[in-house]
């Protein structure tokens, strides 16, 4: 239903009259009205799009990426991502796993695509504090997608500058105390793998 919606919701809310509430069909019509609507229809369209691509492989994908949860002082590193899926929502730096690198390489080089962190690799690699997989396997709307988690800590040296580039639309240093208050305009589990690293959340 919800896919008929993005696609075309005049015809989807004229099949569906006869099964819903009018009140229910009058909020959709005028919700579909609304400004993001048609970003989230575009969203929709590109997710059909990406499982379309799918469809002849042998077995389900399962896509490995790489995500960068960056501490420096008592902020983190965040993008705005500038490109659906999640356009416009916070996330952490990350990608997919290139054919010929490990996942520190590929967290290395996302970093650098992403924000040029303007901080040597192998500086980077001496504040790598810890790696963990994260595999729930509904994390992503893009499909069955494992990543692997790098936590990097640049203790309490001048934030390094930075500049977006690549998926990102914005870069920034984003004080850990607001956190929370994002919670809810974060990419996937992002918030979450946040949380695994910082202890936002009281147990």
């Amino acid at each position: 239903m919800r896919d008929a919606f993005f696609a075309a919701p005049e015809a989807a809310l004229a099949a569906l009259a006869g099964d819903m509430p009018a009140s229910s069909i009058d909020f959709l019509r005028a919700w579909s009205a609304q400004p993001h609507f048609e970003a989230l229809a575009q969203e929709a369209e590109l997710l059909r799009q990406y499982e379309a691509s799918w469809a002849a492989a042998p077995y389900p994908p399962v896509l490995v990426t790489v995500d960068c949860v960056v501490k420096c002082q008592d902020k983190v590193l965040l993008i705005r991502r500038g490109q659906a899926p999640g356009k416009g929502l916070f996330a952490v730096p990350g990608g997919f796993l290139e054919q010929r690198e490990t996942t520190l390489q590929a967290a290395l080089r996302e970093l650098d695509e992403e924000t040029h962190l303007d901080l040597p690799a192998d500086a980077l690699r001496a504040c790598l504090k810890a790696t963990d997989v994260f595999d729930q396997p509904d994390r992503s709307q893009r499909g069955r997608t494992i990543t692997h988690g790098h936590f990097f800590d640049l203790g309490e040296r001048q934030p390094p500058a930075l500049r977006a580039d690549d998926d990102a639309a914005e870069a920034g240093w984003t004080p850990i105390a607001e956190l929370c208050a994002r919670e809810d305009r974060f990419l996937d589990d992002h918030f979450q793998m946040l949380d695994h690293y910082l202890g936002l959340l009281q147990r």
